[in-house]
Parts: structure tokens; sequence; C-alpha cells
């Protein structure tokens, strides 16, 4: 959303009397999916080649030959590629393949500039769908792991496939369609039958003819501790990470700085984490997908972002175009920046949500504990599916709102809110949240749950801490990626590898 016309304005000021007495029930936790499937597999590489780049790190020469060279060879172990000390310069987009972690000195040592063309990303993963479909001979439905109709012998345990049905009566938009189906990785087959690794998230229909495509994705991709500057300018929707049929990736410690769509573009993928990175900045902030932090479209799942720090974008954290059961978590985002061209004046301002349901049927998915300044489920794309889910967030400035009137069933638990909120659409879940400072519940949380979407709480939050930090003026308690970020240290200046070692 961004400037609001006349009916929005008078939606708002109501909604700031109203929000404060909505309907409140007691919270029905079947009505939540498990985000805890969100994340990677650690790496295990108990053998694997270790290699430098060895190229001028000035900054004046380019380095991308030298890197895709490394990375193009033929190789039957993994590879850690050590980026040392140094800037290095690149002229070209760089195309990462299975099985590689690409690892920095540090992120304030090891700086990678990128002066690529206009249609190109600066890193880029991707696998590709397999043209073949299996039709199901049942529709699956929430919660199911089976699948069944599949041909006997089809998949052994760990292929990739999409689940997949005819979707164009849910999408708004035509580059939507084909995507609000489901991401899995084959745990067995039997007969015809195909056990997956995860549930179901979405009730289906035979009539909308459910199938199973195969996916051959790249997968086991890692990149920490090191910089990237995009300084060259583009009208095309490039990202500074691109990943697109990819599984099980991860970035730990990095500094991204200026962007053109995203930061970190994730399609068609599923399995990715992002942890303690920094993004920041856009060459343009207006609309038709600028400046984006971490956007999770296309269909992706199973994408946990946790304990990252946002500044100066468009929108921080955005979810469209099918993405169902992805986390974002614990993350610190500030200084929104949007821009709007009026009588051919570029107009900057900060309507803009950070906390972006963007459309196109995305669903179940779970934003906990972060702070920022706007959540919206919005109309950008038209309606977005169920079970979106607000927990635990601090949101100071514009409040959350729901803006379509299609998008129904969606969750909010014990969000301290300041701004103006209001919810078009029907039967939200609301129970224990702050609005404007007016406690409509009892102000402890519900002792039974701790984490919706993590297993273990990013270091330096308790379940305590968690609460506290609530509050709406964010002051006394802050995130850790908030302090971070007031000290001035973005990320850990040596972060732990995701690779493990056997010991």
């Amino acid at each position: 959303m961004t400037i609001f016309d006349r009916k929005s304005l008078v939606l708002i000021i109501v909604s700031a009397v109203i929000a404060p007495v909505l309907s409140f029930a007691q919270l029905d936790t079947s009505q939540l999916i498990n985000w805890k499937y969100a994340g990677v597999d650690e790496f295990f590489w108990p053998e694997h080649e270790i290699q430098t780049l060895n190229c001028d790190n000035t900054g004046k020469q380019p380095c991308d030959q030298a890197l895709q060279s490394i990375l193009n060879q033929k190789r039957k172990k993994p590879l850690v590629l050590f980026i040392p000390n140094g800037t290095y310069l690149f002229k070209e987009h760089i195309t990462v393949p299975s099985n590689v972690l690409i690892r920095g000195a540090s992120p304030t040592k090891t700086v990678l500039v990128f002066e690529v063309p206009e249609n190109h990303h600066c890193f880029r993963a991707n696998g590709r769908a397999i043209r073949k479909d299996f039709p199901l001979s049942n529709a699956p439905k929430l919660g199911d792991t089976v699948l069944t109709g599949i041909p006997n012998g089809s998949f052994v345990p760990g292929d990739q496939i999409a689940l997949m049905h005819n979707d164009k009566h849910l999408v708004t938009r035509e580059w939507g369609e084909n995507n609000t189906g489901q991401i899995f990785i084959v745990k067995g087959q039997r007969g015809n039958r195909v056990t997956v690794d995860v549930p179901v998230r979405l009730d289906y229909e035979m009539r909308n003819q459910p199938r199973v495509q195969p996916l051959e994705m790249v997968h086991h991709i890692g990149f920490e501790n090191f910089s990237i500057i995009r300084r060259s300018a583009s009208s095309r929707q490039v990202s500074n990470f691109y990943f697109r049929h990819a599984h099980n990736i991860h970035l730990y410690g990095i500094m991204s700085d200026s962007c053109h769509y995203a930061h970190v573009d994730i399609r068609n993928s599923k399995n990715v984490k992002i942890e303690k990175s920094y993004f920041c900045d856009g060459h343009d902030h207006g609309e038709g997908g600028k400046a984006y932090g971490v956007i999770i479209h296309a269909g992706s799942c199973d994408v946990l972002v946790v304990d990252n720090i946002f500044q100066n974008l468009r929108h921080s954290m955005i979810i469209q175009s099918g993405g169902n059961g992805n986390v974002f978590a614990y993350n610190y985002s500030t200084d929104v920046k949007a821009t709007r061209s009026l009588f051919g004046f570029s107009m900057g301002h900060d309507i803009s949500g950070d906390m972006v349901v963007h459309g196109n049927y995305a669903y179940r998915n779970l934003f906990e504990g972060n702070h920022g300044h706007m959540g919206i489920i919005d109309n950008a794309h038209g309606t977005n599916g169920p079970g979106n889910t607000f927990y635990r967030n601090c949101i100071v400035g514009y409040g959350i709102t729901v803006t379509n009137n299609r998008s129904h069933n969606q969750i909010f638990i014990e969000n301290k809110v300041n701004g103006p909120s209001f919810f078009m659409a029907q039967n939200h879940y609301f129970y224990n949240n702050t609005f404007n400072n007016f406690d409509n519940d009892a102000n402890r949380p519900n002792a039974q749950i701790t984490s919706l979407g993590l297993d273990v709480f990013p270091e330096g939050i308790d379940e305590d801490l968690v609460w506290k930090m609530g509050n709406p003026l964010c002051e006394e308690l802050a995130l850790p990626a908030e302090k971070r970020y007031v000290s001035g240290l973005y990320v850990p200046t040596s972060g732990r590898s995701i690779m493990r070692d056997r010991e």
C-alpha cells in the first residue's frame, strides 16, 4: 500500500476507534500450522575441497571470470571457496552450482562490488522444472502427507516435486498462475502412493486437476561473511541474490547494499535460511517492484528469515504469489522509504508496509517477533489465502491492515500495535493483541505457546524477553538485530559456519 485514497483514509480514522473493541475468542491452536519445517538442514560435508580466490583485491580489475571458472570445475567433492580480505570487482553475474559454500573473511573485510549489465542479477542459483506431469487420483487435503495416483517407481527418496493445480480462480495477475501449490521432498513411494516431507497446506479439488511435476533443484549452497554492493543501475527486476528452483540455501553474515528489485529474490524454492544479515537501500524506491529486502514468491515454501536488519527499503519482508509456510522472525526493519511520481515529480513518503503479504494467494505464512512500522495483507495483486499469521510483532507507525475484502481468515495473536489498523474481509482471528496502548485482554501471553516458528530463539532472546519487547515504545528492551544496528555492528565479525565438519 502506498498513498491512501479518501475512502481508505476514512476507514483508517474509524479503525483507530473500533480496533480496540474487536471481538476476541479463546486461542484455537488447530488454526495454526507447523512452521518449524522452515529453514535448512545443516550442511554435513565430511569430505570437501577448499580453494581460495586469487585475483585482484583492490577493486580495479574484474574477478568474475576467475571466480566463475572455479565454480565451473568438475569435482567429486563439495567446495568451500574462501575469498580473503579485499575489494573484488565483478562485471558479470556469478552462477553458483550445487554443493558450494562461498565464504568471506568478514562482512567488513571482504567486499564484492558488482557493476553488471542491467539484465543481470549478481549471484544466481537456478534449477529447473521437468516438463512432465503426474495427475493425482485423489485431491490432497490440508494436513495430508501422502499423494496418490502416481505410477509405481516414479520417484525415490530425496526427489523434489511440485504439487500443482489449475489456480486461475485464486490469482489476480497472470504471472501468478501455477504458483499456488507446494514443493516437497519425496520420503518414499509404495505402489501409487508417494509420501512427502511436510504436510499439505491447502485443500485441493479434483475439478482443478491436481498433479505432480518433477523438479531438478540446485541445492546445498551457502554464502557467509562478506559484503555485496551493486553499483550499476537497472530498469529490470534484477536482484542481488536470485534463487529459483533451489533447495537448502543459506545466507549468514551478509551485508547487501543497494538493490533494484530485491536484495534476495526467492522463487519456486524450498528450505532457504537467511540469518544475521543486513540489507540496506535501493537504487529506486518507486512502484512496480523496487527496493525490496527479501521477497518470497512463486510458490516458495519453508523459508526462514531470522534475526536480520532491514533499512531504507520500500518493503523489507514480503511474500506473494503462492508463497506458503514461510517465516519472518525477530527481524528489525527501520527507515522505510517509498517514492511516487506526482505531476512529474518524485515524492518520498513512508506509508509503505515493511511486513507485507502482497496478493496472488500467498497463504499460511508467519511473521513472528519482528519490529517494524507497518504490517499489511494488501490488495496489490488481489486475494491472499488464509492463515497468514502475525504473532508477537511490535509495529509502531501505521499499524496492521487487511485491505482486500476477499482475504479472509487471517490470524493476529499478541501483537503490540501503535497506529491506525483496519481489517477488511471476514473471519479473522484476534487474540490478546494491544492496539494503541489499549489492552483488550490479559497482558501476559498464552503460557503454552512460546515460538510458533522456531525451535530455538536467536541468541539474546528468551521467552520472557520476547513478551517484554512487545512494548510499543520498543526502547527499553530491543531485538538483538536492533542492538547490532544501533551499535553499528550490523553483522558478526566472525560468523559460525553452516557446513559441519566431522568431529
